[in-house]
């Protein structure tokens, strides 16, 4: 506490005013897996997730149409100085977009100290709450710990409705048919499974998978947890591109997951469909030796005649269909990569012609055997 001293005119004394000094608080979130930070393993990290702070329950102005991101796991903080006495507390992940705070997460009274909190991400199912838990202080700082479980991940993840689901495909032109499906999904499907009926096609939806929502949170439900954590965009994408394919049959084994991988299926912008019709989304011609051979010289020659002959064997089976639902999907509004077993498109709004997926770095490999889309939100991910 400081104190100064001023003198009034016919005072017969100095007069103290006290002001208060501010403190700083600090967030270091990151991922934890066996007990062990993995600042570098890309399938673990806590890296790009959105973020706005509040004081005393209200969001600050700077984030009141806007989020942040912290962007580096662990080592790029949240920080914010506030007065002695203040609450301080965080909206994160898509939670954290404008209309769609409900939940705000790790809140701390800020005492005559400075403040630091290290959120952890914990694997397994973990019941612990997000209220931060006084680790030990010094002359000048408080240290908390906080976990970053499934249960929370899941609390900090919109959960979308019916209602929503109207604003957020009018916009992208996405026809009637398609919104009347999209919307089952959100008012709570009675199995993992959906069928939509369009003029002369329908199309059998089946939902399966999610292992990394049911081993990291207490209690979960694909239908009624997972699949409404994941934004109508998507959904919506892939049957529109159903439709232009006229494809009567789709799988997805992984959709919203909250401890694994990209930002994208965290924050519900990412969506995986592992069979298009009778299609498995797998590049089994990645494993042949006669089209690696033909890859090998492509790759050495860059000569057009290479580049053909290794395409063609490589696209041995990938049916007309499966080209046409990708097509589909790059030229969908709401779509912002398409990553496959043959193409790799990382943003279809540029101008850029996709590649081919040649296997040849940690994502590529990842995508040969399943599609994955990352649809748009004008927040997270545009």
């Amino acid at each position: 506490m400081a104190t100064t001293s001023t003198t009034k005119k016919n005072a017969t004394g100095p007069t103290n005013a006290s002001m208060a000094a501010k403190r700083t608080v600090t967030y270091y979130i990151s991922s934890v897996v066996a007990g062990k930070t993995q600042g570098t393993d890309a399938d673990s990290a806590v890296s790009n997730v959105a973020y706005a702070v509040a004081v005393d329950g209200t969001v600050l102005p700077e984030y009141k149409e806007a989020v942040k991101k912290f962007t580096t796991n662990g080592a790029d903080p949240i920080r914010v100085t506030v007065e002695p006495g203040k609450k301080v507390s965080l909206y994160l992940n898509s939670d954290a977009v404008p209309g769609r705070r409900n939940n705000p997460v790790y809140e701390v009274t800020v005492n005559n100290k400075n403040v630091e909190v290290r959120v952890q991400q914990k694997m397994g199912k973990v019941s612990t709450p997000d209220t931060p838990v006084l680790a030990g202080s010094d002359k000048t700082t408080e240290r908390y710990k906080a976990p970053l479980s499934g249960d929370i991940w899941m609390k900090i993840s919109h959960k979308f409705t019916p209602g929503e689901v109207d604003a957020l495909l009018l916009p992208l032109k996405t026809s009637a048919d398609v919104i009347a499906a999209v919307k089952t999904i959100y008012a709570g499907l009675p199995a993992p499974t959906m069928i939509m009926t369009t003029p002369g096609l329908s199309t059998k939806v089946t939902f399966a998978g999610n292992e990394n929502g049911k081993n990291n949170i207490t209690s979960f439900s694909l239908t009624a947890d997972g699949l409404p954590r994941v934004h109508p965009a998507c959904f919506a994408a892939i049957l529109t591109a159903a439709v232009d394919a006229q494809v009567t049959h789709i799988l997805m084994k992984s959709n919203w997951r909250p401890c694994l991988g990209s930002v994208a299926h965290r924050c519900g912008l990412g969506a995986d469909v592992n069979e298009v019709e009778d299609t498995v989304m797998l590049n089994s011609a990645a494993d042949n030796s006669r089209v690696l051979g033909l890859k090998q010289t492509y790759l050495k020659t860059k000569t057009a005649a290479a580049k053909a002959a290794w395409e063609k064997a490589r696209d041995q089976d990938q049916p007309i269909k499966v080209q046409t639902f990708r097509r589909s999907l790059q030229q969908n509004p709401g779509v912002k990569q398409v990553i496959d077993p043959w193409e790799i498109d990382m943003n279809t709004r540029n101008d850029e012609a996709a590649t081919a997926n040649l296997g040849a770095d940690r994502n590529a490999k990842a995508h040969l055997n399943h599609l994955h889309i990352t649809a748009r939100d004008d927040f997270l991910i545009k």
